[in-house]
């Protein structure tokens, strides 16, 4: 699903993003209690907010990221174009703490599936899902 989509559902009311991983047979979420992607017009700008979940909140530092491409650099250091480095789409900052974009089995490091508490940036997740659903 494309961030346009995405961008179009979370217009329409409020909703919440649930983050579903297994790493080394164990299984870890982290849950926003609001989830947004705003317009291309904004590039894709995301909000989140209200973490809980049993890993630590990686996602969180790329709240109010705009969404960069390999040939657009949305992030917010000058001396880096992070998605080209990673080869990935994602909501940049500084690069990275989660980026569910990466390339499974990626040998190099950082540019897998990384939740780097889990991952330390040197492996991918064994599986990701993210799960968008509107709140009452």
């Amino acid at each position: 699903m494309g961030n346009e989509i995405v961008h179009q559902l979370t217009s329409r009311g409020n909703f919440e993003l649930r983050i579903d991983m297994v790493f080394n047979g164990s299984s870890y979420y982290a849950r926003y209690n609001n989830f947004n992607v705003d317009s291309e017009e904004n590039q894709y700008e995301l909000t989140l907010n209200t973490f809980s979940g049993n890993v630590y909140d990686e996602f969180g530092i790329h709240n109010h990221m705009k969404f960069s491409t390999p040939d657009r650099d949305n992030d917010i250091d000058d001396r880096l174009f992070c998605s080209q480095m990673f080869q990935a789409g994602w909501w940049y900052m500084n690069c990275h703490y989660a980026n569910l974009n990466g390339h499974f089995d990626s040998p190099t490091p950082l540019k897998g599936v990384t939740w780097t508490e889990l991952t330390t940036g040197n492996y991918s997740l064994s599986s990701v899902e993210m799960k968008i659903r509107k709140k009452n």
